[in-house]
């Protein structure tokens, strides 16, 4: 709930000294964020409450500002450029899996590493499925979910080549894929592998990927980041698998003063029902630069920021 304060006293801020009618639609939302305070009782209810307030702050930016700068006018801006590099052969076909194995190998294999959170991970994806099953515009790109459409936007410049969307979901197709080739979209997910999708899609986790070095021209990672094991080895397998000069777009969810994540400690628990743990800010972005140069950022809540990063030569 500090954080739905949080978001609301930032637009407050934005609309000080616009139009009357902007104002009233500022107190209709304090009013709402009051309500939500005594009725949100779970995270995908929080999720859906902080992407409906974005969605207001955006429209009354738009209202307010002389400049042109809200999050979606420069998006839309953005999506009017390509960035597709020259200097790099672009894939026509998709990369060939190599040697893929079933879930349960390995997720035997990410045991006999030893971490010691393996146990309470693997206790959260059934609870994970089932959230995303019931309330899929709060935890899966779908187009009724706001910031899923603005990373659309975001992602849009780079929707060339082969792309390998590691922690898909179990959408059909995220509407932040839409801009893609449909033929090199490749998907991988340890949920829900008999559920219809778009696209290849591989049943697997993010710290083991079936492809070899050098194969795919970008990655996304939506909201997922969390989800992993071991986001450390996820970002070293990612950035393997990505061409030289390759892209990796990430949408990310940042609680900031979150405890630092070990996925070695036997006695961390997790933080609630879904996640064992939250990034913050201070400590995701170095993990990030060890793999990747960060190309682009654009923070698009208190909670919410986007990055377009490429491989490191």
């Amino acid at each position: 709930m500090k954080l739905i304060k949080s978001l609301l006293g930032s637009s407050a801020g934005k609309v000080e000294n616009s139009s009357d009618t902007t104002k009233l639609e500022m107190e209709s939302l304090r009013q709402r964020v009051a309500y939500l305070e005594t009725a949100l009782g779970n995270y995908g209810e929080q999720i859906r409450a902080l992407n409906d307030i974005v969605a207001a702050q955006v429209v009354s930016d738009m209202s307010s500002s002389d400049s042109g700068t809200s999050v979606e006018v420069l998006l839309s801006s953005r999506s009017l450029f390509s960035s597709k590099r020259a200097d790099t052969q672009l894939s026509t076909k998709l990369p060939r899996i190599i040697d893929p194995q079933p879930l349960e190998k390995q997720l035997a294999i990410l045991k006999e590493f030893g971490y010691g959170t393996f146990d309470e991970w693997y206790k959260l994806l059934e609870p994970n499925l089932i959230s995303y099953q019931e309330d899929p515009e709060a935890g899966i790109s779908v187009e009724e979910n706001y910031v899923a459409s603005l990373f659309r936007k975001f992602v849009s410049p780079y929707s060339y080549g082969s792309v390998i969307d590691v922690g898909c979901g179990i959408a059909e197709q995220p509407i932040y894929l839409a801009d893609f080739s449909q033929d090199l979209i490749v998907g991988t997910d340890p949920l829900s592998p008999d559920l219809p999708r778009n696209f290849y899609f591989h049943h697997g986790v993010a710290e083991l990927l079936p492809w070899d070095d050098n194969s795919f021209d970008n990655a996304v990672v939506a909201t997922s980041m969390d989800h992993f094991l071991d986001p450390n080895r996820a970002l070293q397998e990612i950035s393997r698998i990505l061409k030289p000069n390759g892209m990796l777009l990430l949408w990310m969810g940042f609680i900031e003063g979150s405890k630092k994540y070990d996925p070695w400690d036997e006695n961390a628990k997790p933080v609630d029902d879904y996640h064992m743990f939250h990034f913050a800010r201070d400590w995701f972005e170095p993990m990030l630069k060890t793999e990747f140069k960060i190309v682009e950022n654009i923070e698009i809540n208190e909670v919410s920021s986007f990055y377009a990063c490429q491989t490191r030569e």
